[in-house]
């Protein structure tokens, strides 16, 4: 619905394109902002809060008459390599209270398997369904 307005799949096609540019342009604009706040504001934060001795956190920064809360999250990756070999040294019992394994098997790896390993995988295998997805193609 527009205005009252029940739209056929046309003009719902239609409108969402006119609003996927609108949001295409807002979206530009707003990590353009964005990147000039970071600009403006990230190393006073940081400073902040070295000055407290962290290197992450919140950080209160005034500007003007207005009070700024700026956050600084830690972002932790771990070399996942070097992880194996430390927990294979490990106590097993440690080492399943600290490590989360996960499996995961690409999709192409998969039908390009024989046969024999498909059916192996097959029933640890759960499809859903994707994010739908529509598109027009022009006569």
């Amino acid at each position: 619905y527009q205005g009252g307005h029940k739209m056929d799949g046309v003009e719902l096609f239609e409108r969402r394109e006119e609003l996927r540019y609108i949001v295409k342009d807002l979206s530009a604009e707003l990590k353009e902002i964005d990147e000039k706040l970071e600009d403006l504001f990230l190393q006073k934060s940081r400073d902040t809060l070295r000055s407290l001795g962290k290197d992450f956190g919140t950080a209160t920064i005034a500007e003007g008459n207005s009070r700024f809360k700026i956050n600084i999250p830690k972002k932790v990756k771990w070399d996942n390599d070097m992880l194996k070999e430390v927990f294979e040294g490990m106590n097993p019992d440690d080492a399943n209270h600290f490590a989360k394994v996960t499996f995961s098997v690409d999709e192409r790896v998969y039908n390009a398997a024989h046969k024999e390993i498909r059916d192996l995988l097959e029933p640890c295998r759960v499809t859903e369904m994707g994010k739908f997805k529509i598109d027009r193609e022009e006569s």
